[in-house]
């Protein structure tokens, strides 16, 4: 899942947006 990824990355709102999206 790309948006555990980007969430790990981002590791911000934005990650956890992502991560909860995907």
């Amino acid at each position: 899942m790309p948006g555990s990824m980007l969430g790990v990355l981002g590791g911000g709102q934005l990650g956890l947006m992502f991560a909860l999206a995907a």
